[in-house]
């Protein structure tokens, strides 16, 4: 059987997802007054609301499609990653400066990187996120490839064998 991990992105700016619902909104309150240009409103709405972005993990033939997804049509093409050497959780601190009048200052995060290593040494980042939903997808992830997790997102370098 064909195991398929899908890994959604969030969506990087909010605003513009907001803005798709607004213009679903507006159109139908201009359908309801009989404008014609209502549907390019709410076409133009529906198009950003139903717009994902992702990847898809193939751990049956080891490889990976990152899509786009905008309504029933998707995008992408599948990568091999048959010669990875093994995973690696790296710790990454985000830092954001904002300079709004209510929000002022710097935010700070700690989230986790998966990355693949491959067999030449090539690291292909994959994933960023939080530590709780990283590590039960990186191990979804090893155990589907049969390879190893290299752990440093705590700042302790372990192995998690999988092998």
């Amino acid at each position: 059987m064909k195991e398929l991990i899908d890994i959604k992105k969030k969506y990087e700016f909010l605003n513009v997802l907001i803005l798709g619902f607004f213009l679903i909104i507006i159109g139908f309150v201009l359908i309801l007054q009989t404008r014609y240009y209502s549907l390019i409103f709410s076409l133009a709405g529906l198009l950003i609301v139903t717009f994902k972005k992702g990847i898809l993990v193939d751990t049956e033939n080891k490889r990976i499609k990152r899509y786009k997804k905008i309504a029933f049509k998707t995008t992408g093409k599948w990568e091999d990653f048959s010669n990875i050497h093994y995973i690696a959780l790296i710790r990454v601190n985000l830092t954001q400066k904002m300079n709004a009048v209510t929000i002022p200052g710097n935010f700070s995060d700690v989230q986790v990187k998966l990355n693949f290593v491959m067999n030449d040494k090539k690291i292909i980042p994959l994933y960023t996120d939080r530590r709780n939903k990283v590590i039960p997808l990186s191990e979804k992830i090893a155990k589907g490839f049969n390879v190893d997790i290299f752990d440093n997102s705590e700042g302790k370098k372990q192995w998690i064998k999988y092998k």
